[in-house]
């Protein structure tokens, strides 16, 4: 496969720290411009017909699409005293991809009657995440009593149009029927974690441990 491609970074951040405080915020913008759009090669093998079979049949696959992201990220803690402690890692990213699709298949012998759908993907998947800590030793007459109040967060936003494409496989044979239609995945998707866990440590260098998560 051809490796011609170029990838463009921008990284901004700052941060904030006291004595109780301490946040850093982070910008990133990525570009990735690859070249090379289609992997074309001769079909080696000769048990398909002459339109498939060596040496005139040809096969193709589109190499790593061209695609952009743009991305924030929040981290910091907040002490509240010796004994409590807040934590929040929290991200948001939003992706891109508009790169022109080839044709169904790079074999002109091949019969397709039926058009792509649409000339690209124009797909943008917006992707964020939190998670949030409190970590606590609540009793003063329990020193070896360690507590941590948790919650996460996943959110996938799919903008991206859902279609039917009848692709050629492996540009073996002619355009499939309407039966063999695949579509394209466009799933959302939402999860939310939250729980408890508590240690306490034992002699001899051990720990108990207990813990409770709901997803």
């Amino acid at each position: 496969s051809p490796v011609d491609y170029t990838t463009t970074e921008f990284d901004l951040g700052l941060a904030f720290s006291d004595d109780k405080l301490h946040v850093t915020g982070q910008l990133a913008y990525s570009d990735f411009d690859n070249d090379d759009e289609l992997l074309i090669w001769q079909n080696p093998y000769n048990a398909f017909g002459p339109d498939v079979s060596y040496p005139n049949g040809t096969g193709g696959l589109q190499l790593a699409p061209d695609n952009e992201q743009v991305s924030g990220r929040l981290t910091g803690h907040y002490i509240f005293g010796p004994r409590a402690r807040l934590q929040v890692d929290s991200s948001y990213a939003i992706a891109t991809q508009d790169q022109d699709y080839p044709a169904y298949t790079v074999n002109q012998a091949l019969s397709v009657t039926e058009p792509l759908p649409r000339s690209d993907l124009d797909g943008e998947v917006a992707t964020g995440t939190a998670h949030v800590r409190l970590l606590a030793n609540p009793f003063s007459t329990l020193p070896k009593l360690n507590t941590e109040v948790f919650y996460k967060l996943r959110d996938r936003d799919y903008d991206i149009d859902r279609d039917g494409y009848l692709y050629v496989r492996g540009d073996g044979s002619d355009q499939p029927d309407s039966p063999d239609t695949v579509y394209n995945t466009d799933h959302d998707y939402t999860s939310q974690t939250a729980g408890f866990e508590a240690s306490y440590r034992l002699p001899l260098r051990s720990k108990l441990t207990a813990g409770y998560a709901y997803e």
